[in-house]
This record gives structure tokens, C-alpha cells and sequence, in this order.
């Protein structure tokens, strides 16, 4: 599932928690948010979850001549995907050049079509498309983690950001 609707993904998440809801949460393999901007997409948030670490670096690899750069096994807080978590579907949010996301458009009447970067919105499409054909083709399920194993940092998303540019 590849998504932008934060109202809605929450109400979808409610509706798979719960054990009533195990056989159609076990429908999910994962959960692919971009919430963040229109940045280009360097990497993954791996949310703690190491068994991924090499399924999702061999994705990114061939991503590499559209400024992919490499994953990160730690976690991001504060958007999406944590509900999906939480309900026990797998859930990663990419890492983006945030620009001035979070501090002049992110939910705000400056979030308009003249700030989108085409060109950066292109290879953030290619590469979440790429990751979600990936995902759909593999032989299993990814490996799940639970709340508990997020154990989210303080420290900002520039902050992570700047490491991973480095």
C-alpha cells in the first residue's frame, strides 16, 4: 500500500486492529508511506528492523543513478506508518530532502503545486514504485516488528538526514 491520505490511513489502520480483523491484516505484506514532501527518496527508515536491512538494500542498490544512497535501520516517528505497525502490518517511510517541509508548506496554504519539484517528484514515484513491485514480488512476507522494537529517537529528521547525505 503506497499512500498520502493521513486521515484515511488512520481510519484503515483502526479498521485492521483488533483480533477480529487478523485475517485481513495478515492480507497485508507492508505498508509504504511518503508523507513528507516531494524530496527525492535517498533511502529508508527502517524502523529497528534489521531482517530487512538486506532485502531493502538490494532494492535501493539499482536506485542508485537517482541519488538513492542507503537505508538506515533506524526508525522515523510522527507520520503514518506507526499505526500500521502497531496493527502488525510492516510499515517504512522513505528518507527525503524535507526542504522546507516542516517548517513553511506541511500543512499549511503554502502546500501548493507551484513548490513541487517535478523532476524530484519523478524519482521519488520511480523508487516507490520500484520498492512496492519489489514487495509484491517477493516469495514471502517481510519480517514484522512490533511497537516496542521501534524505540524512536529524539533527534530531528534533518538531523538524520544530514548523516545519510554525508
Amino acid at each position: 500500500m503506497v499512500s498520502r491520505q493521513d486521515e484515511q490511513d488512520q481510519a484503515d489502520c483502526q479498521h485492521l486492529a483488533g483480533d477480529a480483523n487478523k485475517a485481513a491484516r495478515d492480507k497485508f505484506d507492508v505498508y509504504f508511506n511518503i508523507d513528507n514532501g516531494t524530496g527525492a527518496i535517498y533511502g529508508w527508515y527502517l524502523q529497528n528492523n534489521e531482517e530487512v536491512r538486506g532485502i531493502f538494500d538490494s532494492w535501493l542498490e539499482p536506485l542508485k543513478s537517482l541519488r538513492a544512497r542507503r537505508n538506515t535501520i533506524e526508525p522515523v516517528g510522527s507520520t503514518d506508518h506507526l499505526s500500521f505497525i502497531a496493527a502488525g502490518v510492516p510499515g517504512f517511510n522513505p528518507i527525503q530532502d524535507y526542504g522546507n517541509y516542516d517548517v513553511r508548506t506541511h500543512h499549511t496554504n503554502m502546500d501548493t503545486i507551484e513548490r513541487v519539484d517535478l523532476d524530484n517528484t519523478r524519482e521519488a514515484a520511480i523508487v516507490m514504485a520500484a520498492f512496492a513491485y519489489q514487495a509484491a514480488n517477493l516469495a514471502r512476507k517481510l519480517p514484522r516488528i512490533s511497537m516496542d522494537d521501534l524505540r524512536c529517537p529524539k533527534s530531528s529528521r534533518i538531523t538524520k538526514i544530514a548523516a545519510i547525505l554525508d
